[in-house]
């Protein structure tokens, strides 16, 4: 946990670091590219206004800003089973199925839904080190570019920071 303080910020209002963690899992290199340029843009274009650490208001209890977010889920449950495109809500949502219709506004276009579809049977590959702010070009900022404040940082993490 230290050492994940050193890499990217370690915010009070994190999930806790577990199972789901991408700590604990590796993953190819093809797949962690994958997901950073590909599958992680369509989350922070799409889904972070309503459903990240910063959004203004938490849509449905959901996070998709960290694997363990998502796997923890919202109100109804895990966002996605690994592997299994077919039991995964956030998929179901993403095709307009019954229970929910995400994004609201308009479906994603179809390219768009089969990336996070690969996603989600590849395994939900996630790089360690998250970037902490998106910008309004769908860039990343790292940790030193950032004007997050202290108080939101985890106690041991403002300690070293």
């Amino acid at each position: 946990m230290l050492f994940r303080c050193l890499a990217r910020p370690c915010l009070a209002d994190e999930p806790a670091a577990g199972v789901a963690d991408s700590a604990d899992v590796v993953f190819r290199d093809a797949d962690l590219e994958f997901f950073e340029k590909q599958v992680r843009p369509i989350l922070a274009r799409r889904c972070y206004e309503c459903h990240s650490a910063r959004a203004k208001e938490l849509k449905g209890g959901l996070r998709v800003d960290s694997r363990a977010a998502i796997l923890t889920g919202g109100d109804t449950g895990p966002a996605i089973v690994l592997g299994d495109q077919d039991e995964s809500l956030l998929i179901d949502a993403i095709n307009y199925g019954d229970l929910y219709q995400m994004p609201p506004k308009s479906k994603l276009p179809d390219s768009e839904i089969a990336i996070l579809s690969k996603w989600v049977k590849l395994g939900m590959p996630w790089s360690k080190e998250e970037p902490i702010a998106v910008t309004d070009d769908g860039t990343f900022r790292s940790e030193e570019h950032t004007s997050e404040p202290q108080s939101r940082r985890h106690p041991v993490c403002r300690l070293l920071l």
